[in-house]
């Protein structure tokens, strides 16, 4: 072909690709144009819209069921066998799907003029996630249930060898239905099949494609603000399964915050303006892997109601999802929905390392109430022991005090069975001085001997006075 097909941003050719319309106009039972297709069993209503490939209209299915479905049918000026081609791969895609999250192909065939068409469910209701998450001023929990649903839709589809190639709100439509959310994943136009048996995981690579010939090398298809860089580097038959992986990880951004940050989420993985200017070549203005890295995306996701919801493992997830080089991406949308739902029940994510501070951190806040009575008990116990340990040592100095009492009366003890000693043995000295000095005076028998008695008398009260020594 040589050209290049990127979505526009006008919603009316854009309400061309989806299922229902999003825009206010309403639903008139207008007479068929001369241009209005005509299907049998079927009924035209109006024209839904118009895209690159064919136009949808809505129609009523008149036989066997009666119901409103949305017809889509290649237009005539538009029967290029490429484009026919990759019409046929959409049938073919829808065809192999069966999940709820998936619009549903209900018939398919030739127009009365053999113009190929397909109906598929008619969602009423159906908005764009973004614009659905905005007018309904979801909280960010909400908001990220919704991609969950999309993930697995994708899922699904990688399940079945397709890659879908183009997911962006206006692709990812939600509709209320029993009073909760659903969201449709719609428009495989650019969807690829992978030749042989599917993949029970997911898991299509670019080997064995069914349509790369309808790629040609420096195509741009889809639609740029959510195109991955490999896809939006003209090798669009390189994408594989971790392209839809990127695509759902700036979708899961844009929800979150409501809009797209400026810089590089604006342009894409592609580099470039907004989704209504001209594709540029390749290589322009493409940003760099630092641009799409995680400081990028934490940046990026600072509100308050979102850390309130998951701290900082969001911004880990979504910057593992939208990472620049497929390696670094996860492989499948189910791990990026498994990593959501870690974060919800406070379990580590894939997309933040394992450190032991980090497990630990998770572990407290996923039992915050057995933790709590851990915490309590802990203290409970380390307040005892610290008394316990108070009491004892108060106890240790008591004994140590009287232990130093009993010494210093043992030592005042010994000191005063010294200083008898001592006083006997002057006492002692004394009355021999005396004696010897009275037996040189004649006369002083007598006196002599009555200071004897009298120093006798005198020294049993002193021995019966002093302790004893146990010495």
């Amino acid at each position: 072909m040589g050209g290049r097909r990127v979505t526009e941003a006008n919603p009316n050719a854009a309400a061309a690709e989806t299922l229902a319309p999003w825009d206010s106009t309403p639903e008139s039972e207008s007479a068929p144009h001369a241009s209005t297709p005509m299907v049998a069993d079927h009924r035209v209503i109006r024209e839904l819209g118009r895209g690159g490939m064919g136009a949808v209209y809505l129609a009523e299915q008149l036989r066997p069921v009666r119901r409103h479905v949305a017809l889509k049918v290649v237009r005539r000026g538009l029967l290029h066998p490429a484009v026919v081609a990759r019409f046929e791969s959409e049938r073919q895609a829808l065809a192999a799907m069966d999940h709820p999250n998936i619009a549903t192909i209900l018939s398919a065939g030739e127009t009365a003029a053999g113009d190929p068409y397909f109906t598929m469910d008619y969602v009423e209701d159906g908005q764009p996630v973004t614009a659905f998450c905005a007018e309904g001023g979801l909280p960010v929990r909400e908001r990220i249930r919704l991609i969950q649903q999309a993930c697995r839709a994708v899922q699904h589809a990688h399940q079945r060898g397709v890659i879908h190639r183009d997911l962006s709100p206006r692709n990812v439509l939600v509709s209320v239905r029993g009073g909760a959310p659903r969201v449709r994943v719609i428009d495989f136009g650019l969807a690829k099949l992978r030749g042989g048996s599917p993949d029970p995981e997911g898991r299509v690579d670019a080997a064995g494609d069914a349509d790369d010939s309808q790629t040609e090398v420096g195509q741009v298809l889809g639609t740029r603000r959510y195109m991955s860089p490999e896809q939006a580097s003209g090798h669009a038959a390189a994408a594989d399964t971790r392209s839809d992986v990127y695509s759902l990880g700036i979708l899961l951004l844009e929800v979150v915050r409501g809009a797209l940050p400026e810089g590089p989420f604006q342009q894409g993985g592609g580099g470039g303006g907004g989704d209504d200017e001209e594709t540029r070549p390749p290589s322009a203005d493409r940003p760099t892997s630092a641009a799409f890295g995680p400081a990028a995306i934490a940046g990026a996701v600072q509100a308050a109601a979102v850390r309130r919801v998951a701290g900082g493992d969001l911004a880990r997830v979504i910057a593992k999802a939208a990472a620049f080089k497929p390696e670094d991406r996860y492989d499948s949308p189910r791990h990026l929905e498994e990593d959501l739902e870690r974060m919800f029940g406070g379990r580590p994510v894939r997309a933040t390392p394992p450190t032991r501070a980090y497990r630990f951190r998770k572990f407290c806040g996923r039992n915050r109430g057995g933790v709590a009575a851990a915490a309590l008990l802990a203290v409970s116990v380390l307040v005892g022991l610290a008394a316990t340990l108070a009491q004892a040592r108060r106890a240790e100095e008591a004994r140590r005090d009287a232990v130093a009492a009993a010494a210093a009366a043992d030592e005042a003890s010994r000191d005063a069975v010294r200083l008898a000693e001592l006083n006997l043995d002057l006492f002692q000295q004394s009355v021999v001085q005396t004696q010897n000095l009275l037996a040189a005076v004649p006369g002083t028998a007598d006196v002599r001997l009555k200071l004897l008695r009298q120093s006798a008398r005198s020294l049993r009260r002193v021995v019966d006075f002093a302790p004893a020594d146990d010495a």
